[in-house]
Parts: structure tokens; C-alpha cells; sequence
């Protein structure tokens, strides 16, 4: 990631594949770049008329999420990662800079449970794997933005993050020791920024899927 970052915006979503006793269960993250958050506002805005413009839809708000994007093509799924496809291909071509994130943790390896510790040096409390992964999802947007601001060595950087819940934690501590950061609720509905690593994620996600 270049060291001009001006802005840094994450998002997340849990990742699950199967059911019952064969669920493969994940944390997935994205993190996104800007070095020209004004121009990217134009940008964005052109992006979302023209994938509209394609289904005739219109914008109820200016500020899209994926789940907006899902009830405009309905079980057309082809149809939306086309639209999100091209959606990227507009971060690609603005050069933002797109970081995936992703946890995920092997159960036989960890038959005694995650040992979580609090100030002290000893652990205040073991957690099933599955558990903490999903406790891990509740504030993932700020995992995969601190992991990507330490890899790249980004210092006093603007962070937009979607709102989650959690326990205080170095990584916060961290983040905010060297960072602006702005949390906001419902930022993937009115937050450009936090909306493209919204429907990123969307598309990682969707893609996996495959389709058939």
C-alpha cells in the first residue's frame, strides 16, 4: 500500500460455508485505500447511476449497501456480481487500494480453546474456537483496519469504520493512538467509504459462492 494513504475505510462480515457440524466459519475484512478521497466521491456517485441505469432502477438514498444492491437483483445472482464486478473495476481504475482480511482458526489444534487475557498475565477466560470467532466478528471492521495501518506503516491517517461492539483491546488502542478514528453507525448507508469496503466484501463473499 503506498504511504500517501489520506484515508483508510473497513468493513466486514462473517463468513460461513455449510451447516451443522460441517460449517467452515471465518472472519472476512476489507480495507480499503484512498490517497484522493475528494475525487473519489465523483467517482463513486458514477459508478452507482451507471450500474442503476442498467435494471432502471433509481437511488433512494446517496449512500448505498449491498443489501441494497441485493433487493434490486432480487435471485439474480449473476446479475449482481456483474454489477459489483464493475463496481471494483472502478476502484481499480481510481487506484484505491483493496486489502482483504480474513481469520480463521483449525479446531484441532486448539482442543484446550482460545485462552482470552485481560490486563494481567493470566488468561481470564477460555473460549470455544467457534466462539471466539464469532465474537471476533462483532468487531472485525476494526481488526482489518489496524492489521492493514500496521503492515503498511501508516501514521495519523484518517479511519472510517462501520459500527461494531467488543471489549476494549490493544488493537483499538493502537489504531487510536495513531490514527483519527471515526466510528459510525450505519456507515455503510451514509459513508461512501465504509459503503465501497461494504460491497467489496459483498462481492468476495458472493464470489465464493460460485455460481450454479
Amino acid at each position: 500500500m503506498s504511504h500517501h494513504i489520506e484515508l483508510i475505510a473497513a468493513d466486514s462480515k462473517p463468513f460461513k460455508r455449510g451447516s451443522a457440524e460441517r460449517t467452515f466459519t471465518g472472519c472476512l475484512g476489507v480495507c480499503l485505500g484512498f490517497e484522493d478521497a475528494d475525487n473519489f466521491k465523483s467517482n463513486y456517485n458514477s459508478s452507482i447511476d451507471a450500474i442503476l441505469r442498467t435494471v432502471g432502477a433509481t437511488r433512494t438514498r446517496t449512500v448505498l449497501k449491498s443489501y441494497d444492491f441485493s433487493k434490486i437483483f432480487e435471485n439474480d445472482r449473476v446479475s449482481l456480481l456483474s454489477s459489483l464486478g464493475s463496481f471494483i473495476s472502478m476502484l481499480v481504475e481510481s487506484q484505491i487500494n483493496i486489502n482483504v482480511v480474513f481469520t480463521t482458526l483449525n479446531t484441532k489444534f486448539l482442543p484446550d480453546g482460545i485462552k482470552k487475557y485481560g490486563m494481567g498475565r493470566s488468561p481470564s477466560e477460555t473460549k470455544k474456537p467457534m466462539d471466539f470467532l464469532n465474537e471476533l466478528n462483532g468487531y472485525y471492521p476494526l481488526i482489518a483496519a489496524w492489521k492493514v495501518a500496521k503492515v503498511a506503516y501508516l501514521k495519523d491517517t484518517n479511519v472510517y469504520l462501520d459500527s461494531f461492539t467488543g471489549e476494549y483491546t490493544t488493537a483499538w488502542g493502537e489504531l487510536c493512538a495513531h490514527h483519527l478514528v471515526r466510528v459510525m453507525p450505519k456507515g455503510d448507508v451514509c459513508n461512501i467509504f465504509i459503503s465501497a469496503a461494504d460491497l467489496v466484501t459483498k462481492y468476495i463473499d458472493e464470489y465464493s459462492l460460485g455460481i450454479g
